[in-house]
């Protein structure tokens, strides 16, 4: 988007750019104008910055008992907190991963919500599922920077127990 500001000025709202210099085209009635590495891209700061990592599973409930495996997901209101970084290329100062959410095995109906483990539970979501049904979607988990960086809480919804696989494709830090 833009905001054209003056007769000689134009702010412009951009994706996500590595900073530095910037080609930027600007297109007109008159025609288009093109200025190669004349502009230089600004983060704001506190800002974060997306990165891709090799997709890699993460959490998976219906594996082993461990910090990252079983057990299933007790029915609600159950938590469980699971230390998501540092591990599968995601950095110890993440602060959302990129995932996706799968629940499968579930004997009710339910949703999960994912929150960082020094926050509020939310209201918000972040996968619902019906019994008996298999169910993916793909979501950003924030992530606990505090007492213990690196992770996320889960709280089961659901009347019945679940399993979650977690599979992560990039963080924001």
């Amino acid at each position: 988007s833009y905001a054209v500001d003056s007769a000689t000025q134009i702010t412009a709202t951009t994706p996500a750019h590595a900073a530095g210099a910037a080609d930027v085209a600007v297109t007109a009635p008159g025609g288009t104008a093109t200025s190669i590495g004349a502009f230089t891209f600004v983060a704001p700061e506190g800002a974060t910055s997306f990165y891709t990592v090799t997709p890699c599973r993460v959490v998976d409930t219906r594996s082993a008992n461990g910090p990252l495996g079983g057990p299933i997901l007790d029915a609600s209101p159950a938590e469980r907190t699971f230390t998501i970084a540092p591990g599968c290329g995601i950095p110890a100062d993440a602060k959302v991963v990129s995932a996706n959410v799968t629940v499968t095995g579930g004997s009710a109906a339910g949703t999960l919500r994912f929150y960082p483990p020094d926050a509020t539970l939310p209201v918000a979501t972040t996968i619902s599922f019906s019994a008996g049904k298999t169910r993916a979607n793909n979501a950003l988990l924030p992530l606990s920077t505090t007492g213990g960086t690196g992770r996320t809480t889960v709280r089961n919804d659901s009347a019945g127990p679940v399993h979650l696989i977690v599979d992560v494709n990039g963080y924001f830090r």
